[in-house]
């Protein structure tokens, strides 16, 4: 599989608030989802943000 022409780093830290409508705002870009990444980092969060990324991302 080749490089990403694109990558997004979303840092996690307490993002439960946003991290839905980041996702899905991203997702809807017109670029083919096959030349870009999504890279999110967790740093300890308190809240379900990455529970809430994962659960957005795996459909």
């Amino acid at each position: 599989m080749p490089a990403p022409d694109v990558s997004v780093v979303i840092p996690l830290y307490n993002s439960a608030e946003w991290i839905t409508l980041t996702l899905h705002t991203l997702q809807q870009q017109t670029l083919d989802p096959a030349r870009c990444e999504i890279i999110l980092v967790d740093s300890a969060s308190i809240d379900h943000g990455a529970q809430l990324a994962e659960a957005i991302l795996s459909k």
